[in-house]
Protein backbone atom coordinates (compact mmCIF):
# COMPACT_ATOMS: atom_id res chain seq x y z
CA UNK A 1 0.00 0.00 0.00
CA UNK A 2 1.83 3.37 -1.16
CA UNK A 3 0.52 6.31 1.64
CA UNK A 4 2.52 9.04 -0.10
CA UNK A 5 0.36 12.46 -0.40
CA UNK A 6 0.88 13.99 -3.55
CA UNK A 7 -0.49 17.10 -4.52
CA UNK A 8 -0.43 18.88 -7.96
CA UNK A 9 1.04 22.59 -8.10
CA UNK A 10 -0.49 24.78 -10.91
CA UNK A 11 2.55 27.59 -11.82
CA UNK A 12 1.25 31.08 -14.06
CA UNK A 13 4.05 30.79 -16.80
CA UNK A 14 6.94 29.63 -14.89
CA UNK A 15 10.56 30.06 -16.55
CA UNK A 16 10.62 26.71 -18.06
CA UNK A 17 7.44 27.01 -19.64
CA UNK A 18 6.65 31.13 -20.19
CA UNK A 19 3.83 30.46 -22.47
CA UNK A 20 1.29 29.07 -20.73
CA UNK A 21 0.80 27.11 -17.33
CA UNK A 22 2.18 24.04 -16.17
CA UNK A 23 0.69 21.05 -13.39
CA UNK A 24 3.60 19.72 -11.42
CA UNK A 25 2.98 17.00 -9.16
CA UNK A 26 4.86 16.89 -5.81
CA UNK A 27 5.24 13.89 -3.09
CA UNK A 28 5.52 15.58 -0.31
CA UNK A 29 8.29 18.45 -0.53
CA UNK A 30 9.48 16.51 -3.45
CA UNK A 31 9.03 18.10 -7.19
CA UNK A 32 8.48 14.76 -9.14
CA UNK A 33 7.72 15.73 -12.63
CA UNK A 34 5.53 18.33 -15.03
CA UNK A 35 2.03 16.21 -15.87
CA UNK A 36 0.43 18.19 -17.95
CA UNK A 37 0.87 21.44 -19.47
CA UNK A 38 -1.68 24.22 -21.40
CA UNK A 39 -1.78 27.86 -22.49
CA UNK A 40 -5.90 27.93 -21.28
CA UNK A 41 -6.07 27.78 -17.14
CA UNK A 42 -9.75 26.44 -18.22
CA UNK A 43 -7.96 23.25 -19.80
CA UNK A 44 -5.66 22.77 -16.74
CA UNK A 45 -8.36 23.38 -13.91
CA UNK A 46 -10.78 20.46 -16.38
CA UNK A 47 -7.53 18.18 -16.32
CA UNK A 48 -7.05 18.11 -12.70
CA UNK A 49 -10.99 18.05 -11.85
CA UNK A 50 -11.69 14.95 -14.06
CA UNK A 51 -9.18 14.03 -11.79
CA UNK A 52 -11.21 13.90 -8.85
CA UNK A 53 -8.51 16.63 -7.57
CA UNK A 54 -10.16 19.44 -5.45
CA UNK A 55 -8.41 22.55 -5.49
CA UNK A 56 -7.30 24.47 -2.01
CA UNK A 57 -5.95 27.49 -3.30
CA UNK A 58 -2.67 28.74 -2.29
CA UNK A 59 -0.29 30.23 0.98
CA UNK A 60 0.13 33.69 0.58
CA UNK A 61 3.83 33.21 1.13
CA UNK A 62 4.26 30.92 -1.66
CA UNK A 63 6.18 31.91 -5.18
CA UNK A 64 4.02 34.49 -7.05
CA UNK A 65 4.34 31.69 -10.06
CA UNK A 66 2.20 29.43 -7.73
CA UNK A 67 -1.44 30.23 -9.30
CA UNK A 68 -3.24 27.34 -7.20
CA UNK A 69 -2.42 23.79 -5.55
CA UNK A 70 -5.10 20.93 -6.07
CA UNK A 71 -5.27 17.40 -3.68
Amino acid sequence: MEDNLYIYVVYDHPKDFPDGFVIREWDGVIPKKIVFTSNDIDVIRGFLKMRGLVNIGRLNQDDPKILEVWM
